[in-house]
C-alpha cells in the first residue's frame, strides 16, 4: 500500500484525522467552562465557600466537597445555595459526571431562575452528553439574562462550530471576544472555525493571540501547526508541535502529527523516531504501526514493515493493505 492510502485512513478516537493532502482537525474546540470550575461566591467566605468556588484551583472533588457542606449547612440564603448548587454541577462537569452535574444545575435553577451561571454550566452538562440543541437553548437562556458574561457566548459558540454552523460560531467567538480581550480560549475557537472554512491566515492570526494572552496554550500551538500544515509550511509546523510537545509530552496525537510532517519534508528517520514514541505511548494504535510500517517501507527496510504491518492488522483487521 502506498503512503498516501494509509495516511488517508481515519484515526478514529483520535483528535483529529490526518489526510495524505492537508491536515485536518476534528477537535480541540475548548470551552473554557470546562477546563476550570466557573464560580460565583457571596459574602460569607468560609472555607468551605472557598472549596466551594474553587478560589485555590484545586481538584473537582475539593470543590465538591465545599459545596455539599455549604448545601447540607442550613445557614445560606436561597440565592446562596443556588450558587453553591451550580457551583458542584460545574465541578461535576469538570469530572465529565454530566448526569450528576445536571441535577445539581436543575436545583441551582429552581432555587434562582435568575442565575445565569446555572444555565451556563447546565449547557456544558448538555454539551457534554452532545444534546447539542439542548445545550444551545441552555446558553441562550444564560445569555438573555446576563449578556455581557463572555463565557456564554464562547460556550454556544463552541457547540454551533461543533453543529457545523460556522457562521454563527465566529458571530459568538466575536462577541466574546469583544466582552473579553483576554479569552484566549475564544480566540483559539475562532481560529478552528476559520480552519474549518479553509480560511488558514484568519485562523493562524487567532492562534497568534491566544498564544501571545496564554503562551502556555497547548490547543493554540496543536491548531497553529495544523494550520501551517495545511498552508503546506511543515517547518513552521513542526516548530509548533514541538512546543506542543514540550508543554505535554505525554500527548500521542502530537507526536504522529509530527511524525505526518517530517514525511512530507521527506525526513523519514524523524518521522519514525516519532511514531516509535507515539507507540510507545500508545502501543494499541494500529495506524501508527501501519504509517511507520510505510515509512520503512518507502526507506527499503521490507522485514521492518512487514513486521509493523503485522501488528498494525493484529490490533485492527480491518486496517487492510
Amino acid at each position: 500500500m502506498q503512503l498516501c492510502d494509509i495516511l488517508e485512513l481515519n484515526l478514529g478516537t483520535d483528535v483529529m484525522t490526518i489526510s495524505a493532502r492537508n491536515y485536518v482537525i476534528a477537535g480541540a474546540v475548548v470551552i473554557a467552562a470546562i477546563m476550570g470550575v466557573i464560580a460565583l461566591m457571596p459574602r460569607q467566605v468560609s472555607p468551605d465557600w472557598i472549596a466551594c468556588t474553587n478560589k485555590d484551583k484545586g481538584p473537582p472533588d475539593l470543590a465538591i466537597g465545599g459545596c455539599t457542606n455549604v448545601i447540607g449547612s442550613g445557614k445560606d440564603s436561597t440565592k446562596n445555595l443556588a450558587i453553591a448548587f451550580s457551583n458542584r454541577c460545574n465541578a461535576y462537569n469538570g469530572k465529565t459526571e454530566f448526569d450528576r452535574a445536571m441535577q445539581d444545575c436543575e436545583q441551582a435553577i429552581v432555587l434562582d431562575p435568575d442565575l445565569a451561571l446555572a444555565f451556563l454550566n447546565r449547557g456544558i452538562s448538555y454539551q457534554g452528553k452532545r444534546q447539542y440543541d439542548k445545550a444551545i437553548e441552555s446558553f441562550d437562556q444564560a445569555i438573555k439574562l446576563d449578556r455581557n458574561f463572555a463565557g456564554s457566548f464562547s460556550a454556544r459558540g463552541a457547540i454551533y462550530q461543533v453543529k457545523g454552523q460556522m457562521d454563527r460560531a465566529i458571530q459568538d467567538y466575536d462577541q466574546a471576544i469583544r466582552l473579553n480581550p483576554d479569552n484566549a480560549d475564544a480566540f483559539n475557537n475562532r481560529g478552528r472555525a476559520f480552519a474549518d472554512m479553509d480560511q488558514f491566515d484568519r485562523a493562524i492570526q487567532d492562534y497568534d493571540r491566544a498564544i501571545k494572552i496564554n503562551p502556555n496554550s497547548i490547543f493554540a500551538f496543536f491548531n497553529r501547526g495544523v494550520a501551517y500544515g495545511s498552508k503546506n509550511q511543515h517547518d513552521r509546523a513542526i516548530q509548533d508541535f514541538d512546543q506542543a510537545i514540550k508543554l505535554n509530552p505525554n500527548q500521542v496525537i502530537l507526536f504522529r502529527l509530527r511524525a505526518f510532517a517530517y514525511i512530507k519534508k521527506g525526513a523519514y528517520d524523524r518521522a519514525i523516531q516519532d511514531y516509535d514514541q507515539a507507540i510507545k505511548l500508545d502501543p494499541n494504535h494500529a495506524l501508527s504501526f501501519a504509517n511507520r510500517g510505510a515509512v520503512k517501507e518507502i526507506m527499503g527496510d521490507k522485514a521492518g514493515a512487514e513486521a509493523d504491518w503485522a501488528e498494525a492488522r493484529r490490533i485492527n483487521p480491518n486496517i487492510g493493505r
